[in-house]
C-alpha cells in the first residue's frame, strides 16, 4: 500500500536535512555536509507492513519550482496523499514562499483535492525563544487563510528538539489505515495492564504512532523527548555494534518499559502503581505482541482486527509480603507433574519469590499444630470420580482431615468445587445456564437429554432433540470408558450399541472441524484452535464410534485438509464472559472450556469443560500459575 508524499519548499529551508533524521538515522550536526536536492529525489520508507511512505523530495531551486508548475504539473501533484511545505522561518523572500505555496494548493485542487496539507514553520530555534509562540501563531493564521478552501495543519519544528518528531509523527498518523481501530485496541491493553499510558513507536524512525492513556500528564511534549532521547540511544547502541532490544527505567514515582512489540514497532508502557509487579506487565506484552502483529502486518479492517486481537493476559501481580519459609503445597497424579514439568514450577517459584513448594503429606495422622502450607494446589477429579477404590478413599479423607485441621489454608481451587466437574449431568445442567447470557454474546449451549433406564425404545426420551446425537457416559473422568463417545444418527441406531444408561445424549452441532479450547487461569485466557469432528450430514445412518482421548479416525474427518482460513475465534468479550459465569457458578479457577460456532446460527456452543487441565504450549505458564496462586492467597486473606 504506497502513499505518495510530497516534501516542498524553498532550497535550503530544511527539508532534506528533517527527511535524514526522521528516516536515515542522522543526528542533527550531521545534517550540516548535506548538499541541496537536485529535481526530485525519491525514496520508498516502510512503515507497519504494507505501508509505504513514497517521499518526493522536491528541490527548491527556481527552476525546479517552475517545471513543477509548468511541465511536470500533471506528474508531480496527481495521486498526493499528503503535501508537506516547509517554510524557512528567517527567510528574506517570505512573500515569494507564499506566492509559491499558493500555486502548489492551485495544482493539489486541480489533481489531488483530497490530499492531506500540513505546513511546517521551520528552524524555529532561530528565534529569540519569548517570541516564538506570537510568529507561529501569525505565521499559522496567514497560511490557513491563505489555503481557504483546503484545511491545513501548522508545526513549528527545530531539528535540534523534539519539535520535528511531533511534527512528523502527526503526518504519519494521519496515513495510517484502521488507526482508530489500533487506538481502541490500545485502549483495552492500557486498561488491562492498569497502566498509566501505554505508547507505540514506529521501529525505525521512533516515531509515535499511537498511544492510550489513563491519567492526564502536563507535558505536552513527552512523546517527541522519549523520541529523540531514545533515537539517540538507538544510535549510539549501532555505533557500539549492539542491538537495541528492551529498557526499563523504575524509581520511586514510576517504572516505564520499552520493548520491541510487533516487527515494526516497538511499545512503552508507564507504571506507577507500585503494587503491580514488573513480571506482569512484560508478560502482558509478551502474550499481545502476536495479536497486534497481525493486525499491522495485514492492515486489515476493523472486524478482522476484533478477531484477532482477542486475548491479553489479563493478570495482574501485586506485590506482597509473603512470610519467610512460605510454602506453596500440591497434589496432583505423578503422570500430571510429569506432564507439566512440575519441577520447573518448583524451581520459579523459589528463584522468583524465595518460596518453597511441598507435596502435600497425606500419609501421616498426626498432623502438626500449625499448619505446614500457606497455600495448597491440587486436583482430585480421579480420586473423587471412583469412591469405591479404597486407596482413592483413603486419599479423599487424608485431604478433607487436613483442610478441617487448618480451616484458613487457602485452596486453588477448593476441593468441593471440583466434584461437578465429574459428572456430566450436573455440568450440563450448569453449561445450559449460559444460554442465559445476554443476547449480544451469542451463545447457545446444544440441547441434551440424560436417559437413565434401559429402555425398548428411546424415542419418547429423544423428541426434544434433532439427530444427529453426540453419546457419552455420564461419568466424565477417572474410567476408561468416560472417554468412549459415538455419533448417532437415528434412535434405533442408539438402542442397538454398545451404551448402556445412564447416558447423556447431546445435539451434534456441525462446526467445520473447528474446536477452539479456551484455557482460563483466574484472569487470564487464551485461545488455541484445533481440527475436529466434521460436518455431519442427516442422510448418514450408520453410528460412528471414538475415544476423545486418541486421535479422530478418518470416518469423523473432513475430506478436505484443515483450511486455516475458516476460523474464526468467538469475540473476546463472550469468553470472557462465558468465564466468568463459570468461576462465578461453579467457583474454580482453573479450567477449559471447548468452544464450537454453530455454522446455522453462528452462535457460540460450550460443549465440554475440564477442571485443571493440560495447559500444554500456553507460553510463560509457570509463571502465570505462580502470579495467580499468590493473588488468590492475598484475596482470601484480605477477606
Amino acid at each position: 500500500m504506497k502513499r505518495k508524499v510530497l516534501l516542498m519548499g524553498r532550497s535550503e529551508s530544511g527539508k532534506t536535512s528533517m527527511r535524514s533524521i526522521i528516516f536515515a538515522n542522522y543526528i542533527a550536526r550531521d545534517t550540516m555536509r548535506l548538499g541541496v536536492t537536485i529535481d526530485v529525489e525519491h525514496s520508498h520508507v516502510r512503515f507497519l507492513g504494507n505501508l509505504v511512505l513514497n517521499l518526493w523530495d522536491c528541490g527548491g531551486q527556481e527552476g525546479f519550482v517552475e517545471s513543477y508548475l509548468t511541465t511536470q504539473r500533471d506528474h508531480i501533484f496527481r495521486n498526493v496523499e499528503v503535501l508537506i511545505y516547509v517554510f524557512d522561518i528567517e527567510s528574506r523572500e517570505h512573500q515569494k514562499d507564499l506566492k509559491n505555496f499558493k500555486s502548489c494548493l492551485e495544482a493539489i485542487k486541480q489533481n489531488s483535492n483530497d490530499a492531506k496539507i500540513f505546513c511546517l514553520i521551520h528552524k524555529m530555534d532561530l528565534v529569540p525563544e519569548d517570541q516564538r509562540d506570537s510568529l507561529f501563531k501569525q505565521r499559522e493564521a496567514e497560511l490557513k487563510q491563505l489555503s481557504l478552501p483546503l484545511k491545513v495543519t501548522c508545526f513549528r519544528t527545530s531539528i535540534w528538539d523534539e519539535t520535528l518528531y511531533k511534527a512528523w509523527s502527526s503526518i504519519v498518523y494521519s496515513l495510517i489505515p484502521n488507526v482508530k481501530v489500533l487506538e481502541h485496541h490500545l485502549d483495552k491493553f492500557c486498561k488491562i495492564c492498569e497502566a498509566d499510558e501505554v505508547v507505540l513507536f514506529e521501529k525505525a524512525t521512533f516515531l509515535v504512532i499511537s498511544h492510550s492513556d489513563r491519567k492526564q500528564h502536563n507535558d505536552v511534549h513527552r512523546f517527541e523527548k522519549i523520541s529523540t532521547i531514545i533515537k539517540q540511544f538507538f544510535l549510539s547502541c549501532s555505533k557500539s555494534q549492539a542491538n537495541f532490544q528492551a529498557m526499563e527505567v523504575r524509581n520511586s514515582n514510576f517504572a516505564a518499559f520499552i520493548d520491541a512489540f510487533t516487527s515494526n514497532t516497538y511499545i512503552m508502557v508507564i507504571m506507577s502503581d507500585p503494587t503491580i509487579e514488573s513480571s506482569a506487565t512484560l508478560l502482558n506484552i509478551q502474550v499481545a505482541k502476536s495479536h497486534f502483529e497481525k493486525f499491522i502486518q495485514q492492515n486489515s479492517t476493523s472486524s478482522v482486527f476484533v478477531k484477532s486481537v482477542i486475548l491479553y493476559l489479563l493478570v495482574k501481580t501485586k506485590t506482597m509480603e509473603l512470610r519467610e519459609n512460605f510454602t506453596i503445597g500440591y497434589y496432583m497424579s505423578v503422570s500430571k507433574l510429569e506432564k507439566m514439568k512440575w519441577n520447573q514450577f518448583v524451581q520459579l517459584a523459589w528463584d522468583k519469590y524465595k518460596i518453597k513448594c511441598i507435596p502435600i503429606d497425606l500419609e501421616t495422622n498426626n498432623l502438626p499444630s500449625v499448619c505446614p502450607y500457606d497455600v495448597v494446589i491440587h486436583k482430585f477429579t480421579d480420586e473423587l470420580s471412583d469412591p469405591n477404590d479404597n486407596e482413592n478413599t483413603k486419599t479423599i479423607i487424608s485431604i478433607e482431615n487436613i483442610l478441617k485441621k487448618y480451616p484458613s489454608l487457602v485452596e486453588v481451587d477448593p476441593l468441593q468445587c471440583q466434584k461437578p466437574v465429574l459428572d456430566r449431568v450436573t455440568l450440563s445442567n450448569l453449561l445450559d445456564k449460559l444460554n442465559q447470557l445476554p443476547a449480544n454474546f451469542n451463545v447457545k449451549c446444544p440441547s441434551f437429554v440424560v436417559i437413565n433406564e434401559e429402555q425398548a425404545d428411546y424415542s419418547e426420551q429423544l423428541k426434544s432433540i434433532r439427530f444427529p446425537i453426540v453419546c457419552k457416559t455420564v461419568q466424565a473422568c477417572g474410567s476408561e470408558e468416560s472417554h468412549q463417545m459415538a455419533i448417532f444418527f437415528d434412535e434405533p441406531s442408539l438402542r442397538q450399541s454398545k451404551f448402556k444408561p445412564p447416558m447423556l445424549i447431546q445435539e451434534y452441532i456441525n462446526h467445520n472441524a473447528i474446536i477452539y479450547k479456551v484455557f482460563v487461569v483466574g484472569d487470564y485466557l487464551n485461545v488455541v484452535h484445533r481440527k475436529s469432528l466434521r460436518n455431519m450430514n442427516s442422510n448418514e445412518s450408520e453410528a460412528l464410534y471414538f475415544d476423545s482421548q486418541q486421535p479422530l479416525p478418518a470416518t469423523l474427518l473432513p475430506e478436505k485438509p484443515y483450511d486455516e482460513s475458516m476460523v474464526e475465534i468467538p469475540p473476546r468479550d463472550t469468553l470472557v464472559a462465558i468465564s466468568k459465569q463459570i468461576q462465578k457458578d461453579l467457583g474454580l479457577t482453573l479450567f477449559g472450556f471447548d468452544v464450537i460456532t454453530d455454522i446455522s446460527t453462528k452462535k457460540s456452543a460450550i460443549v465440554d469443560l475440564n477442571y485443571f487441565p493440560g495447559y500444554i504450549g500456553i507460553p510463560d505458564f509457570n509463571s502465570i500459575l505462580l502470579d495467580h496462586i499468590l493473588n488468590v492467597y492475598k484475596e482470601k486473606k484480605q477477606h
